[in-house]
């Protein structure tokens, strides 16, 4: 957890001597797999990243963690058949995870199963309200579909989370004028 709070100020080099300790006192240290899992599907090193999250899973079979890596690598990879099964062992485990959900939702978006999508999005911000990725993602779906009265509202909980977030702005805006509030729109 050291190497987590190093990694959050931003003291990379410590943040991997941390973790590379941790894995030396246990190998199978889901904290420390999935820190290394997260850094190679950055580098979109999509298959050294799995190996880190099946051995995460073998340390915990319950860390959602390495649940949600993996369904990146397979989304990410477009295998989303195994990426929707990925997510759905992991809601087996807590159904109302969030990060969970935004995911599936992206693949179900990805698959061109757009209500599904929706409802996986809307269970995201409802299970976590403060979930910006998934706020993001439900706004962006509504807009994308004219629904400029849901926009408006998904967009202004969004912007109550980023206050400065220029895409959100912009797109908030679109909304507006969706609606008929130029004023505001502008």
């Amino acid at each position: 957890m050291l190497g987590m709070i190093s990694m959050r100020q931003g003291r990379d080099a410590d943040a991997e001597a941390l973790m590379k300790e941790a894995l030396a006192v246990d190998e199978y240290s889901s904290v420390a797999l999935n820190y290394s899992a997260d850094k190679e599907i950055k580098a979109r090193n999509y298959e050294a990243a799995l190996v880190f999250c099946r051995k995460g899973l073998l340390g915990n079979p319950d860390n959602l963690d390495s649940y949600l890596n993996m369904g990146i690598v397979y989304y990410e990879t477009d295998r989303l058949e195994l990426g929707e099964l990925v997510c759905q062992s992991a809601l087996k485990i807590n159904k109302e995870a969030a990060p969970i959900r935004n995911l599936l939702g992206l693949i179900y978006l990805k698959q061109n199963e757009v209500r599904k999508a929706f409802t996986e999005f809307e269970r995201a911000v409802t299970a976590d309200p403060g979930y910006t990725d998934a706020r993001k993602n439900l706004s962006a779906l509504v807009l994308n579909y004219k629904d400029y009265v849901a926009a408006v509202t998904q967009f202004e909980e969004g912007l109550k989370l980023e206050p400065d977030n220029l895409q959100l702005r912009l797109s908030y805006a679109v909304a507006l004028r969706g609606v008929g509030n130029f004023d505001g729109a502008r």
